[in-house]
């Protein structure tokens, strides 16, 4: 799958589609752009870790059937992986039109401080919301600890369940990442195309919706099949939770829990294809 496409993909899962028309004499109004907003860690369910074929398009409209099947693949070159975080936990809701407009007021304003604290700008900035979308598909949801990737056979002669993130990189660069939850600020790499995984997760980092990743390098072992495995410790910050009991006056629970989430790639090969 070329990486345009398959950065694409991911951009279509995380955000959806939707659309819109008119007829050429009806007028339609202009709608404000909505200031962007951090997804909410609360609605962090599981994560995915799915190989791709960098050789090979996957269809849009069975992109769920595509992702978990099991690949079987010519050699490592041809292997893409594909890190997708769901987000499936509804937020709680008030049955109160008032009182949930004040509470998504409340998440807003939190929102907006927290980005224009990150990208270093006031917000009120006129070009808050161009700037904000740099942080568009990231969550109230943070690196605790090592994020691991590991493989249930020797790989690069490392034995099995070792760490091999350090074998990986980021397609598509990463020219930032933003970093801390007490005190945040962005994260700069001076080379945005070649952002090794290990580097990309470090502790307190932001997490994004999706990730896509490759081989650094190849890897000399040669297997019919391996599983690859991922482990993402999180600081889950519950901002709807935490600002529905601040506005109600209840007595306010744990703003931040960890979990860590895990997910398996299993991965067959056919050397002499």
């Amino acid at each position: 799958m070329k990486q345009l496409a398959f950065l694409t993909l991911l951009l279509l899962f995380a955000q959806g589609f939707t659309s819109c028309s008119k007829d050429e004499d009806s007028t339609v109004p202009l709608t404000p752009i909505p200031p962007p907003v951090l997804v909410d860690g609360g609605s962090v369910s599981s994560i995915n870790l799915y190989c791709l074929e960098k050789d090979r398009e996957a269809p849009l409209e069975i992109w769920y059937n595509y992702f978990p099947k099991i690949k079987t693949v010519k050699d490592y070159s041809n292997i893409q992986l594909c890190v997708m975080v769901d987000t499936d936990i509804p937020l709680r809701e008030s049955d109160d039109s008032v009182e949930m407009s004040a509470i998504n007021k409340m998440e807003a304003n939190y929102h907006r401080e927290r980005i224009s604290t990150v990208l270093n700008i006031s917000k009120d900035d006129a070009n808050y919301i161009d700037k904000g979308f740099i942080l568009d598909g990231y969550m109230t949801a943070y690196v605790n600890g090592e994020v691991t990737l590991t493989c249930d056979k020797t790989l690069f002669g490392e034995t099995p369940g070792t760490n091999l993130s350090k074998y990986f990189f980021i397609l598509g660069g990463a020219e930032f990442v933003p970093i801390g939850i007490e005190n945040p600020e962005m994260h700069n790499f001076e080379n945005a195309s070649s952002v090794m995984m290990n580097d990309n997760f470090i502790d307190e980092a932001w997490l994004y919706h999706g990730y896509a990743m490759e081989l650094n390098t190849i890897p000399l072992e040669q297997y019919d099949s391996l599983t690859l495995h991922l482990s993402i410790p999180m600081t889950i910050e519950h901002v709807r939770d935490y600002m529905m009991s601040t506005y109600r006056g209840e007595s306010i629970g744990s703003r931040y829990t960890e979990q860590t989430f895990e997910a398996d790639c299993p991965i067959k090969f056919n050397w002499d294809d």
